[in-house]
């Protein structure tokens, strides 16, 4: 068995590549028995100085009338949209930060409850033709053999990927067969040393201990060929950091 290391480009946890769709940007409306609605964590994007506010009462339905006007002056901000007889979209006029904005909105008492005009990306799968066989990233109760699996036990890939689908920055050493480096959704990511790459055949250019280590090390054949020659590795590797959305194999 051939142990080497060798690196995916793109990373991050278990997530790789992929998706990002379109963005768009959100706005809650509820019923007025609803409670209020969970706070989004502070790392949100939001559409700048939009918020979207719940009164205590409802607004007057002409928006040329002084209460209206009234509202808007009380709120420090003009009313872009009503989305609800009580629930409108607000643009403040000063310019402030996220959380000065919600503090005095918060404070306000007509204000029932007031929170950022969050901006929320659509995702899909991607489209790699084995992507429903990976239930390890996600698991949607699938039958494999005779027996189904059990949903959302997975990793959450795709929620994950909804904060970031990887880094050219991000180096993961992966110890196991080795890694098949002519599959089309490995080579693109695959490290390079480039000291070695454009060094001499059988020189230590780098000077790290390790001959012509251009794509990892085989530590079991010491040599600077860590070639797969089980399957594993490159199992391993593609789960790490296959390019993902290509219509090809896998995604990591």
């Amino acid at each position: 068995m051939t142990m080497s290391i060798s690196v995916n480009a793109r990373a991050w946890m278990a997530a790789g590549l992929v998706l990002v769709m379109a963005q768009a940007s959100i706005s809650f409306a509820q019923n007025s028995k609803d409670p209020i609605p969970p706070k989004a964590p502070a790392y949100f994007p939001s559409v700048a100085n939009q918020y979207v506010v719940r009164l205590n009462h409802e607004v007057p339905a002409l928006r040329t009338s002084k209460a209206f006007s009234g509202i808007e002056d009380r709120l420090g901000a003009s009313i872009k949209e009503v989305l609800r007889p009580d629930l409108v979209l607000i643009e403040r006029r000063n310019k402030e930060t996220r959380t000065s904005a919600l503090v005095s909105l918060r404070k306000n008492r007509e204000v029932a409850y007031a929170d950022p005009n969050y901006i929320f990306q659509a995702l899909k799968a991607p489209n790699d033709v084995d992507y429903s066989k990976l239930w390890g990233m996600s698991n949607v109760g699938a039958m494999v053999s005779t027996k189904r699996g059990l949903k959302g036990v997975d990793i959450s890939a795709e929620r994950a990927w909804e904060r970031t689908t990887g880094s050219k920055n991000v180096i993961v050493a992966v110890i196991d067969t080795g890694i098949d480096f002519t599959i089309p959704d490995l080579a693109p990511n695959a490290w390079t040393n480039e000291k070695e790459l454009g060094g001499v055949a059988g020189v230590d250019d780098d000077g790290n201990g390790y001959v012509d280590d251009i794509h990892g090390y085989d530590f079991v054949n010491n040599d600077g060929d860590p070639t797969d020659d089980q399957g594993h590795g490159s199992h391993c590797a593609g789960t790490i950091g296959a390019r993902g959305d290509d219509g090809l194999g896998v995604a990591g």
